[in-house]
């Protein structure tokens, strides 16, 4: 993969497909912990069809990763999907991807399949949320609507990939001193979820001597923000 399919890369699975080849991130604390948060971010993307049960699982999973949680937690959260939908007699349909995707963030091990498994039953929960007639062949006028809902979830898929681990071809690096005088408001953005203050990072930063347009532009673009961002970690010393 080159710098330039990284960076304007429309689907995940390639740029997965490279973090593995490569041998670089996925195989250290840090990666496994991105990988995480990144089928945990694709859960939050589709939060308004996850039950409650659903939302404390990802919440637990984030709270691993960031080494808040045990791993007997995880396994006790772990509900089988068959067994889940038997119990509350759920048919397939977005209720049913809904939770798988949540569920799959509580696997205590494999994060690259969970990751894996937990955006494509995401991008399908947004999927089966189309009128049934739509949900098999198109035969109808006009472009598919079912291609177009995934492209579109896929694309913001692989945004979140960047956004967790940034340019492997070409990591950023802060001034001397910007890690001290912004290090407090990354931690509360970061702890509080607080991503709406992106910009007044940006400022804090520019004001420290950062002027990396990477850096800077990451938090001004009003782009998706979640836990495991790679500019919040490089503050705070998690990569």
């Amino acid at each position: 993969m080159t710098e330039h399919q990284w960076l304007e890369g429309t689907d995940p699975d390639p740029l997965l497909d490279h973090l593995e080849q490569a041998r670089r991130v996925p195989w250290t604390p840090a990666g496994r912990r991105k990988l995480r948060l990144f089928a945990c971010a694709c859960c939050r993307r589709i939060w308004h069809l996850l039950e409650e049960e659903d939302r404390q699982a990802v919440g637990l999973s984030e709270r691993f990763a960031d080494g808040r949680a045990s791993r007997a937690e995880l396994e006790e959260a772990h509900v089988p999907t068959n067994r889940w939908a038997l119990e509350r007699g759920v048919l397939f349909g977005r209720v049913l991807c809904a939770h798988e995707a949540a569920r799959l963030t509580v696997l205590p091990t494999a994060v690259r399949l969970l990751a894996r498994g937990a955006a494509r039953m995401a991008a399908l929960a947004v999927l089966v949320q189309l009128p049934a007639p739509m949900r098999g062949n198109w035969w109808g006028p006009g472009p598919d609507p079912r291609a177009a809902l995934n492209a579109a979830e896929r694309r913001a898929q692989a945004d979140l990939l960047r956004h967790l681990f940034g340019n492997p071809f070409c990591p950023a690096a802060l001034p001397f001193g910007c890690k001290a005088r912004a290090a407090t408001l990354a931690r509360a953005i970061d702890e509080e979820r607080r991503f709406e203050d992106m910009p007044v990072l940006a400022d804090a930063l520019e004001d420290a001597g950062c002027i990396d347009e990477a850096i800077l532009s990451h938090c001004r673009d009003g782009g998706e923000h979640v836990r495991g961002c790679w500019l919040l970690d490089l503050l705070l010393d998690r990569s």
